[in-house]
């Protein structure tokens, strides 16, 4: 209940009032006004929070920062832990409090692993943002023959259990290629494997008012990652830092770029970047055609 609801607002300030004048009649007449100031400050701020918009405080405090992309594992998994947890108190009682301690940490961390936490996004002009969390475990130049049809950079981001597993758009675009790659589940930490024998999912942009030209993201899964999720269809336009799937429980996601669009990329190997905040590529205009890394 609010403060703003007239009835309960008028019995505030009707007790606080009267405790108020009681507490001022026991002060010496010099000291009066201190506690005077005090009531009206208290009073300002009360009515200052009835002013506040109350149905949009009431939705920044129900709102849980979790992405819909995991909604059926966040309501099944943590059921079924909660539940062998209640069972393990049944069958053994001596082992109940390991068993319950165990079963809520292994409920919180599926909660934790489908957090979706708001980013603000940079309003920068010409750069491309970081496709997903984690550490850069490469830069290099390739062939990309999918979609860039030419020489790329990739840059690769290994996420691990503990990272947010959304996946974020480098920039504002349409999607104009998708296709899924089958393939193993090799471990992702073991990069130059992954990238090449495990399954994935390309998604080609073509960037709106961008000098990028045409950019390439790739979700890979590894050796826990099994389902990758996107969610866009060809034709569909992406804003910059937009969420656009996921790739559940540990992974690699890389980001293609043509080499021949005076692109500076500005992050390093090991550096930790974040989805949709990290500028990892500037590009300038009228310089040499060799990218800077």
């Amino acid at each position: 209940m609010f403060l703003g609801d007239s009835g309960l607002l008028r019995l505030f300030l009707s007790v606080h009032n009267r405790y108020f004048s009681t507490k001022r009649a026991q002060l010496p007449p010099g000291r009066r006004h201190l506690i005077k100031y005090v009531n009206d400050e208290i009073i300002y701020k009360v009515l200052l929070y009835c002013a506040r918009d109350k149905t949009k405080l009431r939705k920044d405090r129900m709102r849980i920062p979790i992405t819909r992309y995991g909604l059926p594992q966040v309501v099944i998994l943590p059921a079924i832990v909660l539940l062998l947890g209640l069972l393990g108190f049944v069958l053994c009682p001596t082992a109940a409090p390991w068993v319950g301690i165990a079963s809520v940490v292994i409920a919180c961390g599926m909660l934790a692993f489908f957090r979706d936490p708001h980013r603000r996004i940079p309003t920068e002009q010409g750069v491309l943002l970081a496709p997903a969390d984690g550490k850069v475990t490469d830069i290099s130049q390739v062939q990309e023959s999918e979609f860039i049809e030419g020489p790329a950079i990739r840059i690769g981001i290994f996420l691990s259990v503990l990272d947010v597993h959304i996946n974020r758009s480098p920039c504002a675009g349409k999607v104009r290629y998708l296709k899924e790659h089958p393939g193993k589940c090799i471990n992702a930490l073991r990069w130059r494997a992954a990238s090449e024998k495990n399954q994935a999912n390309s998604v080609g942009l073509e960037p709106v008012q961008h000098p990028a030209g045409r950019i390439m993201v790739k979700q890979i899964t590894g050796a826990i990652a099994r389902r990758i999720v996107c969610a866009p269809h060809v034709g569909d336009e992406l804003t910059a830092g937009q969420r656009f799937g996921m790739i559940k429980f540990g992974s690699r996601t890389e980001l293609f770029l043509p080499t021949d669009r005076h692109a500076e990329v500005t992050v390093k190997l090991g550096q930790t970047v974040r989805a949709g905040t990290t500028i990892m590529v500037r590009y300038h205009a009228g310089e040499t055609d060799n990218p800077k890394t």
